[in-house]
């Protein structure tokens, strides 16, 4: 695996232990193979306080896009949000592992079909820790962009709209899904509220901002998820400006 891919947390570990060092009581470092999301803020925490307690100047930038990106990586399951990267990586299928790792953002839309327990929601998951790492790490466009992420389960999406008082404007969730600047789609079904999700989609596509999709509907090629969804909507899970999307399909045992 590439360094990209390494979990955000091992620098500010490394960052405590050598600033613990000149302190007068040394913090106890974490775990780097079972760090999950609330590991890196306490060990941001550690870093500060080991820092200040030895007097010495922080440079908080990239810690401070870090907390910046919470709101992102709360969105997730918290079996994803709570995992090491290593046990992500365990739960994936090699070939969604190798779709969500070659991503980037001026890629097209991706749609992860597979069995249950191949690692669809894992893998996308997965994608959007790489991307926050790497913008808090980088700062700038990717950090910009990785902002702007959204994660959104279609069934909770559909219940949304179902719910929604009529007359009274947009669901909220379908305007933010609308404006994500990467929006997670995750477990499509057949009775999801296809209206609402060809409304994002097609907003979306104008716009040509990327969308990630998985389900666990076995389409057997691009033909069958026409067949699945409909001609509108199979149309529109492939679209992304003049970007052509990519099907992966995991049924194999």
């Amino acid at each position: 695996m590439n360094d990209q891919l390494q979990p955000t947390d091992t620098d500010l570990a490394q960052l405590a232990t050598d600033s613990a060092a000149r302190a007068p009581q040394r913090p106890e470092s974490a775990a780097l193979a079972s760090c999950s999301v609330e590991d890196v803020l306490r060990a941001a925490g550690r870093a500060r306080a080991a820092q200040e307690a030895a007097g010495i100047e922080p440079d908080p930038e990239w810690q401070v896009r870090t907390r910046q990106l919470q709101p992102v990586l709360e969105l997730l399951p918290a079996v994803i949000r709570k995992a090491s990267r290593q046990d992500l990586v365990d739960r994936m299928h090699a070939r969604l592992m190798n779709a969500v790792g070659s991503w980037r953002w001026h890629d097209g839309n991706l749609v992860l079909s597979g069995r249950t327990r191949a690692g669809k929601s894992t893998a996308a998951g997965f994608l959007v820790r790489r991307l926050c790492h790497d913008g808090a790490r980088h700062g700038g466009e990717a950090f910009e962009l990785a902002k702007s992420i959204r994660w959104q389960e279609c069934r909770e999406l559909s219940e949304v709209v179902r719910e929604h008082r009529m007359g009274g404007g947009e669901a909220p969730e379908i305007t933010m899904c609308k404006y994500a600047r990467l929006l997670i789609l995750d477990d499509l079904g057949a009775n999801d509220d296809r209206t609402s999700l060809e409304r994002i989609l097609q907003f979306r596509i104008n716009r040509a901002w990327p969308t990630v999709i998985t389900t666990g509907l076995r389409a057997d090629g691009p033909e069958g998820i026409e067949r699945l969804f409909g001609e509108a909507l199979s149309a529109r899970l492939f679209e992304c400006g003049a970007n052509k999307g990519k099907l992966v399909e995991v049924f194999d045992v």
